[in-house]
């Protein structure tokens, strides 16, 4: 007798979950790219350094690829210092009140001003 009787419904949670690519597809896939020597990772690091590419895709190649070469930190890893905004040690007031009480003409001329 097996383990299922005719009429019976579903067993919860049974199935492929949602998201999950059929192994058979994707084994053909895997197949198809050995086949014709197609490496994706190679394919993605070669548009990413052409020239041609743009910068925002460029760096959402350099940011999806980095995913895969780097080790993640764990929650409970120190995680590295932050940047230093102003590395040179220059002062830039960032602080809003200050931003209010410029007129536009200073404004302008700090916008201006090389850094």
């Amino acid at each position: 007798m097996g383990k299922f009787k005719p009429g019976d419904p579903k067993p919860a949670n049974s199935g492929r979950k949602k998201g999950v690519k059929n192994k058979a597809t994707s084994l053909k896939v895997s197949e198809v790219m050995e086949a014709l020597d197609f490496n994706p990772t190679e394919f993605l690091i070669k548009l990413a350094q052409d020239k041609k590419t743009g910068a925002t895709l460029q760096a959402k190649i350099v940011m999806d690829l980095l995913q895969y070469s780097d080790r993640k930190l764990k929650a409970s890893e120190e995680s590295p210092p932050p940047l230093d905004p102003n590395p040179d040690g220059k002062k830039e007031s960032t602080d809003e009140t200050d931003l209010k009480n410029m007129s536009t003409e200073t404004l302008m001329q700090s916008l201006k001003a090389p850094n």
